[in-house]
């Protein structure tokens, strides 16, 4: 019923509607988060006003609501928010700071989330290097460096599978380390895949290498990274893949091979086919 009263329009009291974001049920909350988004910034007042909520649900989505708008008097406000006890609220207030991509909304973020890569607990190292990533600033790339060694599995893996957007020599040379030498076999196959997203040639010889993998996840992985990178320096390899065990991984090797675009390989790839 109060799904439908908010979808028809009987209820549009903003300060209702925001009680309502900390529902329970999350079809409420969703109905009442489309009926704020629907209102623009003329809900910013009271959005601004639940950042100080005592539900932590409340505060996580004013948060992400305010963000929408781009509403410069919330930056204050949300910088005060990457104090709060609950992990979703700061991580809320973080993704709205880093989206308005302003020093002084990037500096509160870099500070606090550095000293948080610190924390004891894995969950927030984890949650934090995702953030860190999508900030292009050099003082991060360091420390999450670092946090590619981090004791912890689901940490490595998360940095390995987000460090895909910073194009930095160093960052490419750790994942190239990570992808051949990490002891879990996902974390070596995230870093694989980031360093195909990144397409940095530094990676192709490593990649090379990894074809011949006895693992057919990162064999798999390797060669559509490979595919991505697209460096002619691949194409013999490639070709060793085509006789691979694993079907799969031999139609990744012939559409890798399309992806270089070298038109040598097509006569290669006609003749796959038709085998």
């Amino acid at each position: 019923n109060i799904i439908n009263r908010i979808n028809n329009g009987q209820i549009s009291n903003i300060n209702q509607l925001i009680e309502y974001l900390g529902w329970r049920n999350y079809d409420v909350q969703l109905s009442a988060d489309t009926a704020l988004t629907k209102m623009g910034r003329s809900a910013d007042d009271a959005l601004l006003a639940a950042l100080r909520n005592p539900n932590p649900k409340i505060r996580e989505s004013a948060g992400y609501l305010l963000g929408l708008n781009k509403d410069l008097r919330s930056i204050n406000p949300l910088i005060n928010a990457l104090k709060d006890p609950v992990s979703s609220v700061r991580y809320a207030a973080a993704s709205v700071l880093i989206s308005f991509n302003k020093p002084i909304t990037i500096e509160p973020v870099i500070d606090t989330f550095l000293n948080e890569l610190r924390s004891k607990n894995p969950r927030n190292r984890k949650d934090v290097t995702f953030y860190l990533s999508r900030i292009k600033d050099p003082r991060v790339i360091e420390p999450l460096i670092h946090t590619l060694k981090d004791p912890d599995l689901q940490v490595r893996e998360e940095a390995a599978g987000t460090l895909d957007i910073i194009n930095d020599p160093r960052i490419v040379k750790a994942l190239i380390g990570v992808a051949l030498k990490d002891p879990s076999l996902y974390v070596r196959s995230s870093a694989v895949t980031s360093l195909g997203k990144l397409g940095n040639p530094m990676a192709v010889q490593p990649l090379i290498s990894i074809l011949r993998n006895p693992n057919k996840l990162l064999r798999e992985s390797a060669v559509i990274a490979l595919g991505r990178i697209r460096d002619p320096r691949a194409v013999e390899p490639l070709k060793d893949v085509l006789k691979d065990r694993d079907g799969y991984i031999r139609y990744m090797a012939a559409e890798a091979l399309r992806n270089i675009e070298n038109p040598r390989e097509q006569n290669i790839l006609e003749d796959y086919k038709k085998n």
